[in-house]
């Protein structure tokens, strides 16, 4: 069968089992519902850059939307409400704090950390924690430590 059409079917797949409609599918990914709609037909294809931010949006692996090999999805990554459970009251409030400070920095920067991001992060700050107990001293490291990290993913 014709590859378009193949891979066309493979985008409807992933829409699908995401519970979207064509044209929530669309919104996601800034494209119009006929683009959305072509492709599932296999009428067109959508670009590399669009592929990609499929694979991205949706976690789909790359092998499966292009060749039909492999799973549809690539592993879960880790969810930051993961990875809180397992922390102490104290480590929890200096994550908090961390993620306050992240937030702030997020919106000064105009950015947005991933949930992987977010979770990296944590994992950083109770390093940190684990370091140096004194919290009047580990909020200037969180903030440090956090912006040199925000300035590594805007690199």
């Amino acid at each position: 069968m014709n590859e378009q059409i193949e891979l066309g079917k493979r985008i409807k797949q992933i829409r699908m089992s995401k519970g979207l409609t064509q044209r929530e599918f669309a919104d996601e990914l800034g494209v119009s519902t006929r683009a959305v709609q072509e492709w599932e037909a296999g009428r067109r294809t959508p670009s590399e850059p669009v592929l990609r931010q499929i694979e991205v949006t949706f976690s789909v692996n790359p092998e499966w939307l292009r060749h039909g090999r492999g799973e549809m999805f690539l592993p879960r990554e880790p969810k930051l409400g993961d990875f809180l459970k397992e922390l102490s009251e104290e480590e929890m409030e200096v994550v908090l704090l961390a993620l306050e400070i992240v937030r702030k920095l997020e919106k000064g920067k105009g950015i947005r950390l991933s949930p992987k991001q977010r979770v990296r992060l944590a994992k950083i700050l109770i390093e940190l924690l684990e370091e140096d107990e004194a919290l009047k001293t580990i909020e200037e490291k969180i903030r440090k430590k956090a912006e040199k990290l925000i300035e590594a993913l805007i690199v």
